[in-house]
């Protein structure tokens, strides 16, 4: 195997984990939903750390497999589980000094816009291997996207778990 082919496959399996999960979550506690979406998110940052740099190999690079209406009713059924744990605040742009004015944002939002980046570059057969553009793409997406949903994403779930105002259903 070429180096990080291992981490590709593993970033494979948790995103389709990932995608099985956001798909059923009105079926679990919120609590439950949460404590998993909080593992698999971390370990999909983690893993998309080790992603190659490379250079697209088409002008296309990016394949779309969800619609806007795809997305909407992601996020929809997600506000529908999370409920009043949905929206949180955050500073916009923590390394700008003079931005310190909090913003509400949405959970819902953090975890749909990650569906659908990494479900936009993940092959939809589950075992074609990742190309220049997939990788390129997810590389890209993660920096530039999906990256600061997943640590603001984080930061709001872990307040939710273990902060003193925390869920306990």
């Amino acid at each position: 195997m070429v180096a990080g082919e291992d981490d590709q496959n593993q970033l494979r399996r948790e995103a389709t984990e990932y995608f099985e999960i956001i798909e059923k979550s009105a079926s679990m506690s919120r609590r439950q939903f949460l404590e998993t979406v909080q593992r698999l998110v971390a370990d999909l940052y983690r893993l998309a750390l080790s992603l190659p740099h490379v250079a697209p190999d088409t002008a296309d690079g990016q394949r779309d497999q969800v619609s806007n209406e795809q997305w909407w009713a992601v996020y929809n059924q997600l506000d529908q589980r999370l409920g009043e744990a949905n929206i949180y605040w955050l500073v916009f742009d923590p390394a700008d000094s003079k931005d310190h004015e909090a913003i509400a944002q949405t959970l819902s939002d953090d975890l749909a816009d990650i569906y659908r980046d990494l479900k936009n570059c993940i092959p939809a057969d589950g075992f074609e291997a990742f190309d220049n553009d997939a990788l390129w793409s997810l590389r890209f997406n993660f920096e530039t996207h999906w990256g600061q949903h997943a640590v603001s994403a984080l930061a709001a779930i872990h307040a939710l778990l273990h902060g003193p105002h925390g869920i306990m259903d």
